[in-house]
């Protein structure tokens, strides 16, 4: 994945908060206070999770292991600097943001498009909604 489509990552998620907060918003207009409460704090604790997940400093294994990478590779990327050293000199980590930064072309095996994954997440939020809200 290059850079843009790391950002593009992070953009699409921040989006799909930013959906809970208006369906909060539709909710609360609708008389559907508690729900709407739900749904905000729902939010909240999605946006945190998600920069503390994004932020996350890997272990070299570990970070190899998600990029679909053998260790040796992993060593690669980060003695050339394709994946900045979040950690002191003989203890490397990777920050996950930074796993997503492959340029297009490497052997990056992630499973699905990163905007079908944060949409799945938030319709799995969403759905315990829909019973409350008015589609016109």
């Amino acid at each position: 994945m290059s850079s843009d489509e790391r950002r593009y990552f992070e953009i699409h998620f921040r989006r799909a908060i930013d959906g809970l907060r208006e369906k909060s918003a539709v909710l609360r207009r609708f008389g559907a206070g508690a729900q709407a409460t739900a749904v905000e704090a729902c939010a909240v604790e999605l946006e945190s999770w998600f920069q503390e997940w994004w932020e996350e400093e890997l272990t070299l294994a570990e970070a190899a292991d998600e990029a679909g990478l053998t260790r040796s590779a992993a060593e690669k990327r980060l003695a050339s600097g394709r994946w900045p050293n979040a950690g002191r000199r003989y203890r490397p980590r990777v920050r996950r943001k930074d796993l997503y930064g492959v340029p297009a072309g490497d052997a990056y095996t992630g499973s699905r498009d990163p905007s079908t994954e944060a949409d799945d997440l938030i319709d799995d939020v969403l759905s315990a909604y829909d019973d409350t809200t008015c589609d016109h």
